[in-house]
């Protein structure tokens, strides 16, 4: 582990397991060698666990929406297809559906049965969640600890209760879209704005609310290339639902939800209340403007951007269900073990291991209080964010200033003013305070 990887899991555990390692390099040497080649391929490790998790959930959910879902996409492969979307209740994307009606297209045809359809279904879901939060962890955290971050948010996800509880609640595309939105956020900080509007259009085929996260497209106020991204992006979003809503019958936009008992918002009606898409568009207007704001500052990330979007649609959300946490979770975590600020660093161990009592504490507390607390927690955590990347920027002019030298005239360059006044995610300073990638 270098200087660079701040805190992370301590220095004692990294001491000790240096400690050990060394030992069996000695003793063991082929336990060593085998030790350090699994270190560096987590996903042997972590997809064979991932498909695990999602049979077993799988398993055990054989009448859930997960059914309505393949059933769907069967119909979208068919002679029906552009009124797939005449059942209101269906709210998910038509990419979701139809890899899930290809699926189930495939294995009927050799004669296999629904639960075993529906268990190998919830099992490749989970390992394309794992698999891609892998490959957003690697690329996040390309210049400092790649492995580290595999391993700590792919363990998290995986064997924290998130990828279980997405999957058991039918609803793996909530976790799956809060990894999309980081790896969007990941591909403007790599200056791939166009990878990043491919990476959101596509998350909008899974579900709608992926374009929430859109405001990260203008992270470092490059106005003329987000311009561009945000058009590709609408151009995506509007391929994938067009043909439906111009050639077919679409009933998505009827749903109406009814106040769970005990929210706020519930409180304040006095009755029962349903809010349909009127209030699901003032949701996203919160949450989009809250991310654009942020992209659109001088310092700091876009995956805090991202963040806060995530984290404002949840705060206004009427519902709150459970699984919807798990795409926080997610965002969170890529935030935690990337950002370079003091206070990130050394909050990651902590926030980490506490995240996993959110899969269990909302079934055990009363509404009201668990209403009041994630209120609190979707507040807390962009203001974490944002307060960790502001006092890490208000702090870098001061050492700069410190320990600029006269004769340092490359200093003074265009490009490395814009590596002083912008983190790309990786980007890290060596003891010496140049930037190192």
């Amino acid at each position: 582990m270098s200087k660079a990887d701040g805190p992370g899991l301590g220095s004692p555990f990294v001491a000790w397991t240096a400690r050990e390692v060394g030992r069996l390099e000695v003793s063991r040497p082929w336990l060593a060698r085998m030790l350090r080649w699994l270190w560096s391929h987590p996903q042997v490790v972590l997809l064979p666990l991932a498909a695990v998790v999602g049979a077993v959930a799988g398993a055990m959910r054989q009448d859930g929406d997960q059914v309505r879902f393949r059933a769907a996409g069967v119909t979208m492969l068919g002679p029906g297809m552009l009124n797939t979307f005449s059942d209101s209740w269906l709210q998910v994307g038509p990419l979701y559906l139809a890899a899930l009606g290809a699926w189930s297209r495939l294995w009927q045809a050799v004669g296999l049965s629904s639960a075993a359809i529906g268990t190998s279904s919830a099992a490749l879901q989970c390992v394309v969640i794992a698999w891609l939060t892998l490959f957003t962890a690697r690329r996040a955290a390309h210049a400092l600890s790649p492995r580290k971050t595999e391993w700590v948010v792919g363990s998290v996800l995986v064997l924290g209760g998130f990828l279980n509880q997405a999957m058991f609640a039918d609803h793996p595309e909530e976790l799956l879209l809060g990894v999309v939105a980081a790896l969007a956020a990941v591909e403007v900080q790599r200056g791939r704005r166009t990878a990043a509007a491919v990476v959101l259009g596509l998350g909008a085929g899974i579900k709608t609310w992926a374009p929430l996260a859109a405001g990260v497209l203008v992270h470092g106020r490059r106005w003329r290339p987000a311009l561009a991204a945000g058009a590709l992006l609408a151009l995506l979003v509007a391929l994938q639902y067009g043909p439906f809503v111009v050639w077919g019958r679409v009933s998505s936009f009827d749903l109406t939800w009814v106040l769970p008992r005990g929210s706020w918002y519930s409180t304040l009606a006095g009755t029962a209340l349903h809010i349909g898409w009127a209030f699901r568009l003032v949701q996203a207007l919160l949450a989009g403007g809250a991310g654009l704001l942020v992209a659109s500052r001088r310092d700091g990330s876009a995956l805090a951007a991202a963040v806060v979007s995530v984290a404002v649609r949840l705060l206004v959300d009427p519902l709150r269900l459970s699984y919807y946490w798990t795409a926080l979770v997610a965002v969170l975590l890529f935030w935690l073990w990337t950002t370079p600020t003091p206070l990130g660093r050394r909050l990651r161990v902590p926030v980490t291991v506490a995240l996993p009592f959110l899969t269990w504490s909302q079934p055990l507390l009363p509404t009201p209080t668990w209403w009041f607390a994630g209120s609190v927690l979707c507040l807390a955590v962009p203001v974490l964010c944002l307060v960790a990347e502001r006092s890490a920027a208000a702090r870098r002019p001061a050492t700069n200033a410190a320990q600029h030298t006269p004769d340092a005239s490359s200093c003074d360059s265009p490009s490395s003013r814009s590596i002083a006044l912008r983190w790309p995610i990786g980007v890290s300073r060596s003891s010496q305070g140049s930037p190192r990638v």
